[in-house]
Order: structure tokens, then sequence, then C-alpha cells
């Protein structure tokens, strides 16, 4: 789940921050490349797992506010 959870905070982060790859890529220590694919792993996850979906969609709107 700690895995899970860092892809998530990579997700949210590259979603809802105006920042760059390179920029999500120094906060986190790894590369550019990494993020997007971290992204991209995050997202095919949520299709196949639906409460990933509303866990994150939780976290989105707590971010709004």
């Amino acid at each position: 789940m700690a895995r899970l959870s860092g892809k998530a905070k990579i997700f949210l982060c590259r979603k809802h921050a105006t920042a760059s790859l390179a920029v999500n890529g120094e906060r986190f220590g790894i590369g550019e490349s990494a993020i997007a694919q971290s992204c991209s792993r995050f997202l095919n996850e949520m299709e196949t797992d639906r409460s990933l979906v509303r866990r994150a969609g939780k976290i989105e709107e707590m971010i709004k506010m």
C-alpha cells in the first residue's frame, strides 16, 4: 500500500499542481519519465479498482476546500 500511496501522491500533485515534470521529479526524488510513468500506472490501477477512484476523489475534494 505504501507504493500505491506514493503513486497517488505523485498523480495528484501532477494533476493539481502547475509544476513541470522536472520540478515534480525533484520533489519526489525521481526522474521526469518516472513521474509520467507513475501517473500512467496509477490511472491504469484506477480503471480496475473503483475504490481508488473514490479515495482519490475524496482527497481532491479536500484539496479544493
